[in-house]
């Protein structure tokens, strides 16, 4: 991937997601490279100047799953050194991409701040280590929501309170509950859009909760998602039933977070690129 010195690295992105347009063109403004935007693959492959030293593809919207698939295969034998970065909705063509010599797939609900990580270390592979990442600051497309914990061990919701405010490019305000009762209070002053919560709580379980809001509905709370160490067969049917997305402890913290930036994204808590 080393590249002669004083050539200006070019990157192509192709999606129709203001966010990722957004990364593409900031990461070359601090980096000097060259950026390109387009929304489709047509005619990509027909060019013979200049073809891109990265190439960030989105499939949502684009072509068919197979089409998508024909065409990285093309880039990559055509232009075997380019960096192929690919964000698809499909789990299926998880498998497939990489099979393909992708060098690194994402799959929706992304968390932005992982591609700006690893377009970061190409664009530096091929600058030379140049580029400081304090050079990317105030990120647009940041994850923003207010969050209530509803859990009845303490040291459970001082952690993930924790985890939320130190999550990287996200703006979260945080507030907990060790109590149902408490946290129905809580919800009309903390006014928050996402609830993450225990089943297995004192008084009033978490099952019993979110029936209870469902039918007072909030108006700021979007969305639920229930954290717990469920494991009677009562309680796995309801997780089942509910619809609301779900992890059963202990789980890492990664899947937490990206578990939280689907539902940011579903309900478009994000701050949006300019």
């Amino acid at each position: 991937m080393n590249r002669k010195e004083g050539v200006i690295p070019h990157i192509w992105c192709l999606s129709q997601d203001p966010n990722i347009v957004w990364l593409a063109r900031h990461m070359g403004q601090v980096s000097g490279s060259s950026v390109e935007i387009g929304e489709h693959i047509d005619g990509v492959l027909s060019r013979t100047k200049h073809f891109p030293d990265i190439m960030l593809l989105d499939a949502e919207g684009m072509v068919e799953p197979n089409l998508f698939r024909e065409f990285i295969g093309s880039v990559k034998k055509r232009h075997p050194n380019t960096v192929l970065l690919c964000l698809t909705s499909e789990p299926e063509q998880l498998e497939s991409l990489n099979k393909l010599g992708v060098h690194k797939t994402f799959l929706r609900p992304y968390l932005i701040e992982n591609m700006y990580s690893n377009l970061f270390c190409y664009l530096n592979q091929i600058k030379g280590d140049a580029i400081k990442k304090n050079q990317v600051i105030d990120f647009p497309g940041a994850l923003q929501a207010k969050i209530l914990i509803v859990d009845d061990e303490i040291e459970v919701c001082e952690f993930l309170k924790d985890v939320f405010e130190d999550a990287a490019h996200a703006n979260f305000q945080v507030a907990f509950s060790q109590d149902s009762e408490k946290a129905l209070k809580q919800v009309y002053e903390f006014e928050p859009e996402i609830m993450i919560v225990d089943l297995k709580l004192p008084r009033m379980s978490g099952m019993e909760l979110i029936e209870r809001l469902k039918k007072e509905p909030v108006d700021s709370l979007k969305d639920f998602l229930i954290f717990t160490g469920a494991d009677s067969p009562d309680e796995l049917e309801w997780l089942e039933a509910s619809g609301y997305p779900y992890l059963i402890k202990p789980c890492n913290m990664e899947q937490l977070l990206s578990a939280v930036s689907g539902i940011c994204h579903r309900w478009n808590l994000i701050k949006k690129a300019a």
